[in-house]
């Protein structure tokens, strides 16, 4: 499960950076895709927690 959630934050992580630097998506997408990024750091980091 962590290593899906690692990969889902990548591809977040490689959206926001596509469509930051490219300006496809207005502000606002970009934001809520960097609000989501960081929810899954936070469950990530959980998890982690949780499974020492």
């Amino acid at each position: 499960m962590i290593l899906t959630l690692s990969m889902l934050k990548t591809l977040v992580t490689g959206a926001i950076m596509l469509f930051v630097g490219l300006a496809f998506l207005p502000h606002f997408a970009a934001t809520r895709l960097t609000s989501l990024q960081k929810f899954l750091n936070e469950e990530i980091e959980r998890r982690e927690r949780k499974a020492q």
